[in-house]
């Protein structure tokens, strides 16, 4: 999901999972990630792709009218 003023919307966050530790909730807009900008849902997959499991990213996200950066450490996906 895209924000109209850009980023990625989260839209849900599964429990336990390195989001939710990291304390991204649903609602939030990932506006940048490892500082750099996220304009849709699509560019944050990319950019996570990019990376690989056990690297930490910084997510700049906007919650609630502020903005606020979380530190996430990426893992292997399910299957």
């Amino acid at each position: 999901m895209s924000d109209a003023s850009g980023g990625a919307g989260v839209t849900s966050i599964k429990a336990g999972s390195p989001a939710a530790r990291a304390g991204l909730r649903s609602g939030d807009v990932i506006t940048a990630i490892g500082g750099k900008a996220t304009g849709s849902s699509a560019d944050a997959v990319g950019a996570i792709d990019a990376h690989r499991p056990g690297d930490k990213l910084s997510l700049t996200v906007r919650r609630g009218g502020a903005d606020r950066v979380l530190q996430v450490t990426l893992v292997e996906r399910p299957s």
